[in-house]
């Protein structure tokens, strides 16, 4: 199998969710060309505190609800304890500014699928369309940028399922000699030997609102 076969994006079922974070005025950012000096818009800076995060369709559950998932769940806590908002996701010198740019993501800090995934989710639920989460993969240094449509249950305790267009993105290491969800440089130089691909992927509902991220490694 080639490197970009490899990536084929293994989807996770998570939950709807319509983000409701700090707005923000960008009409500064309305006329700009996109350009390094030109952030892509957002609508809100999203966070825990007023967008929740869903897993497998719902907010994250007590352990206790899923035993067989508990180690899961805790990860993905400790993702959330980690990286609260969007803000955090971010350069430190990028934090402190009044409209922030979100591709500036702290990669260095960053260093699992569910990291990765949270940090995703803040994002994408700041940018508010789809347009601009494919501007976000670009800016990252990604390939294969793309939308398609799929059909799936929406969450674990229904059998409904709902179209949803997925925005989604590969890095292949052999290309880019890097590995993302790494703890940056120091991560990238060990994690080059195992992993051949990365997939990365936003999923949303026919009215916009955010379904879920998934994050995906492959392996030699």
């Amino acid at each position: 199998m080639g490197f970009k076969a490899a990536l084929i994006l293994a989807l996770s079922v998570l939950g709807v969710t319509q983000a409701n974070g700090r707005e923000v005025d960008n009409k500064h950012m309305q006329s700009c060309d996109l350009s390094d000096e030109c952030p892509i818009p957002y609508v809100r800076l999203a966070g825990i505190e007023t967008t929740p995060f869903l897993w497998r369709g719902q907010v994250l559950p007590d352990t206790s609800q899923y035993p067989k998932s508990r180690a899961t769940i805790r990860r993905y806590r400790r993702a959330l304890a980690r990286f609260p908002d969007v803000l955090r996701c971010l350069n430190p010198n990028e934090r402190q500014k009044d409209a922030p740019d979100l591709r500036n993501i702290d990669w260095r800090r960053i260093g699992s699928k569910e990291q990765v995934e949270v940090c995703m989710f803040w994002v994408f639920s700041s940018y508010g369309n789809l347009e601009r989460s494919l501007l976000w993969f670009e800016a990252q240094g990604m390939s294969n940028v793309r939308n398609r449509q799929i059909r799936v249950r929406i969450d674990f305790t229904s059998n409904e399922r709902r179209d949803l267009t997925v925005t989604q993105a590969g890095n292949i290491v052999g290309e880019t000699g890097r590995v993302f969800g790494t703890f940056g440089e120091r991560g990238t130089l060990f994690s080059r030997l195992l992993f051949h691909g990365e997939s990365f992927s936003v999923t949303r509902l026919e009215d916009g609102s955010i379904h879920g991220t998934n994050y995906e490694q492959s392996a030699f």
